[in-house]
């Protein structure tokens, strides 16, 4: 939350995780950026500053109606579904030399459903 809430380090370019740089100019796949008109949390500008920051050159933008959650939870999300599917069938697969993929081991410590405030130990 606070690398990149707080301190925007996936933004600025100084996101380290598994001891490697995060760097989203090197995405090179196609990108789909859905975000909410009214989302409080991540305003409109702070998701649309992604089309800059990522290297893709096909890159979309899909509005949706609701809130944070109520995107997924609210009355637009067939339509949300929808448009999901047609971009996923449309999209190409992009090859790039740029990203090298390795595993990163994560531990498992926790549960689906665990919270920061309600951890469910695995």
């Amino acid at each position: 939350m606070k690398d990149l809430y707080q301190e925007n380090r996936l933004a600025r370019g100084n996101l380290v995780i598994g001891g490697r740089t995060v760097d989203l100019a090197a995405v090179a796949m196609p990108v789909l950026n859905i975000y909410s008109e009214t989302d409080h949390i991540i305003p409109p500008p702070a998701s649309k500053a992604m089309r800059g920051l990522v290297g893709s050159k096909d890159y979309t933008e899909a509005v949706a109606v609701g809130g944070h959650i109520g995107i997924f939870r609210g009355r637009s999300q067939s339509a949300l579904r929808e448009r999901i599917v047609g971009w996923v069938r449309g999209a190409k697969p992009v090859v790039s030399a740029k990203i090298r993929l390795a595993p990163i081991r994560v531990p498992r410590l926790y549960k689906l459903g665990a919270t920061a405030r309600h951890p469910v130990r695995a």
